[in-house]
């Protein structure tokens, strides 16, 4: 998922869809912060060879949360403060409050529109045999 910087697109939606999960991370992280033509955003981070458990297993993978969501840890890895859901082997720390509205909002809609569709169907299906 490239976005901007290490920002991933579909950060919303991948945490919309996600198990939560508790991160532990195995080395730095690279934190950039997010440029727009006219502003610098929150950092975010992209930390590789996160570790967490799902299902029963151990799984590895990226992390991505924002810079303020890692603290630093003397003579250690740093330590994940945030709160994360993991979807499709990452895990995605909370993202901003309008990335999480959108993400759950296109996830409403993969979810609501098949069942209006289906709905839709089986209700003109009905007037049509009692016309």
């Amino acid at each position: 998922m490239p976005g901007i910087g290490n920002q991933p697109k579909g950060w919303g939606l991948a945490y919309s869809l996600g198990t939560p999960v508790a991160v532990e991370l195995s080395g730095p992280c690279d934190i950039r912060s997010v440029r727009t033509s006219s502003k610098v955003g929150k950092a975010v981070a992209k930390c590789q060879g996160a570790r967490w458990a799902l299902d029963g297993a151990t799984r590895t993978g990226t992390l991505y949360s924002y810079g303020s969501d890692i603290a630093e840890n003397p003579g250690a890895a740093p330590v994940f403060t945030g709160e994360a859901r993991a979807f499709r082997g990452r895990a995605y720390g909370r993202p901003a409050g309008l990335e999480f509205v959108m993400g759950f909002a296109v996830a409403a809609v993969a979810v609501v529109c098949p069942v209006g569709c289906i709905a839709f169907a089986v209700a003109a299906h009905r007037a049509l045999r009692t016309a």
